[in-house]
Order: C-alpha cells, then structure tokens, then sequence
C-alpha cells in the first residue's frame, strides 16, 4: 500500500509528538496508530491530539489518544481532559466519545470523580536482563523450549514487505478477526520503519519456510512487541522470537531496562504464554469518558 507524500508527513510529526510522551502504552507508536486508525493531529493551545474518522469503523464512534503536551515540560490536566472530551463532543455530535489508551501513570494524576473510567487489559511487562540471562529454575521451561527450537536449522530475515507478506499471512489464518490489521502492519512497514527507526522487523524460517514474523519497537529504555504470528506447530518458536527480539535492542541500547509484551485480550492461550515468561509488573490501561455517560453506552468493538 502507498502512503502519500502529504501523509507519511502527517505520521512524522505524530512520531515527533510520541516523543514527549514519557510513559506509554503499548499503542503509542507509529505502526499500531497508522494501522487501525488512519491518524490526523488536531493542534490545541498546550497540547495535541492525534485522532481520525477512521475509529468509528472499529469503535462505533470516534476516540482519541489522551492530549500530548506540546513541550516534554507540561503536564496534563483534569482541564485538558475536559477540553478533549468537548472536542469528540462536537467531532461525534454526542457525549459518547472516549479517550482510550491512556498510561497508568496519566491515570493516577487525574481526578477520578469526574470522569467514567473503562480499564483495559493490563498489559505485561519484563525484566529484560532476565530474559536474557534465563537463569535459575524459574526459566527452566523456557530454557528448554529454546533450545528445542534451536535443534532446527533455521534463518533469520529482516522483515521485507515485498518479499514476505504473502507466506507471513498464511500464519493468520486461524485468526480472522485480526487479518486485515495484520496485514496492513506488515504491508505498511516498509514506509513505517523510515518514520520511526527504532522500528525493527523479522522473519524466521525453517528449511526456508516461514514459521514466524514479527513487529517490535524501542521508547525510553522499553522495548515493546507489536505485532507477532507464529506456527504453533513449532516448538519454541515464541520464546525464541522474544529472545531474538530483545537481544537486537540490548546490542543497540545497553540501557535497555524493559520488554512490554502488550496485553493478552483476554484469550486463554495468551494469558497463559505471557504469564509462564516470568512478568514483573503489570502496566494498567484506561480509557476516560465523561462522568454522566454510562459506560456500557460506549460501544466498543476495537479489533487490537
């Protein structure tokens, strides 16, 4: 897919932008914003606020990121939440509109009884010198399936949009509901690792087939994965992946501190992968509406 030159400017200043924020989530990067939300940046007096009519498609009505400060100095107020919320006022032509992804950290600062709160999956964060090292026994599962991948002879490619997407969307097939993000992401990636270069890309393959792929990026010593499909049918493939991952960002930032692995959507299968990798902490998410809306009002039917 192309992006337009009057586009792919837009993006650079909303990456610029995602600079100032100090603590994010998972959803704060270029790729994840491009992907499912089409992004425009509505330019206020002390902050901006990237959103797009394309949310409606995915959340039935329009939301958008919390306000980011326009310097890295300013900080954000129970006021400039109101303000944002007047504006998906007039942009929807009704109260129901939300800000979604909003860090923990924005959280707490906020004056809670004035707002409607929806609260996110957590998403899970680890040490990232554990997962490297992988010592003691608490890591010996994953030791293990390691190793048991490594038996195979296998490559490693950076991620080629033109070269790639194809087999990596046969990896989607056992899920539907996520096809066209995931294709978008990997078709987008090309342009979106440009914007953003900590962006980074790979595939893996054995006997030169694709066995995974996946998507990571780096803010503020956090190392983040967003986008990963593998088959399942080949041991060891996610640790692997997840070792491979964080190992690159270590080698480019020795400071590295963090991998935030984003949140489990509430799948079985997810909650159980994410916790046996050994989290330390768990990030919370919200989402702020305004305090005389009924949150089961607010129709949310987001596909990430």
């Amino acid at each position: 897919m192309t992006i337009s030159s009057n586009h792919i400017e837009t993006l650079k200043k909303i990456n610029s932008l995602f600079e100032n924020v100090k603590d994010r989530s998972w959803d704060y990067n270029i790729l994840i914003t491009e992907t499912y939300f089409r992004p425009e940046i509505v330019e206020l007096d002390n902050f901006s606020l990237v959103t797009s009519n394309f949310c409606e498609e995915h959340y039935g009505i329009n939301c958008i990121y919390p306000p980011i400060p326009n310097n890295k100095d300013y900080l954000i107020s129970d006021n400039d939440i109101e303000i944002a919320l007047e504006y998906l006022k007039e942009l929807n032509d009704n109260n129901l509109g939300g800000i979604f992804c909003m860090p923990d950290t924005m959280f707490n600062t906020l004056n809670k009884n004035k707002f409607a709160v929806y609260e996110y999956c957590p998403e899970y964060l680890y040490d990232i010198n554990e997962q490297i090292e992988l010592a003691g026994i608490k890591f010996k599962s994953i030791r293990r399936a390691i190793n048991q991948f490594k038996r195979n002879e296998f490559q490693i490619e950076e991620l080629n949009r033109k070269k790639h997407i194809e087999e990596c969307m046969v990896l989607s097939e056992k899920k539907p509901i996520f096809e066209q993000g995931f294709y978008d992401a990997i078709d987008k990636y090309d342009t979106i690792k440009f914007i953003d270069t900590s962006t980074y890309g790979f595939v893996v393959k054995i006997n030169n087939k694709i066995v995974g792929v996946s998507i990571n990026t780096s803010h503020n010593n956090i190392a983040y994965n967003l986008v990963r499909r593998v088959d399942h049918n080949v041991d060891g493939i996610t640790e692997f992946m997840n070792l491979h991952m964080i190992q690159y960002y270590k080698s480019l930032n020795p400071n590295l501190l963090m991998f935030n692995d984003g949140d489990d959507i509430e799948i079985e299968g997810l909650h159980f992968f994410k916790t046996k990798m050994k989290p330390i902490s768990k990030k919370h998410i919200y989402e702020i509406y305004k305090k005389e809306i009924p949150l089961e009002s607010c129709k949310k039917e987001c596909i990430t």
